[in-house]
């Protein structure tokens, strides 16, 4: 059934705003994955999170932080790369590591 006038707009915002929300909160993580394992989850193709928090699959449940946790030592694990240690800095690796939201194509 097609929306009024009104519920489309009001569907548009509320797209808008949820993106926007996402975007804040995706930075958060990307940030905190930089200090902590070095890289963020899309540097790494960590496809685990990808599928269960960005909702790129359709529908997505999310994870616990053990969960995550466990991803990203994974992902880096099949790069070959361990999470930073005590007093290692994300610009200590040799890779580009990007903590900005990517832009969109098109």
């Amino acid at each position: 059934m097609a929306m009024s006038k009104r519920e489309l707009t009001a569907a548009l915002k509320k797209m808008a705003r949820l993106s926007s929300e996402f975007c804040e909160v995706q930075q958060k993580v990307a940030e905190h994955s930089v200090e902590v394992y070095g890289y963020e989850p899309a540097d790494l193709d960590n496809d685990e999170f990808i599928d269960k928090c960005t909702g790129t699959s359709g529908v997505c449940r999310g994870m616990t932080a053990d969960e995550f946790d466990r991803s990203m030592r994974k992902s880096l694990s099949h790069k070959g790369l361990h999470p930073l240690g005590p007093g290692d800095t994300a610009s200590d690796r040799s890779t580009l590591v990007t903590t900005k939201p990517r832009k969109s194509q098109g």
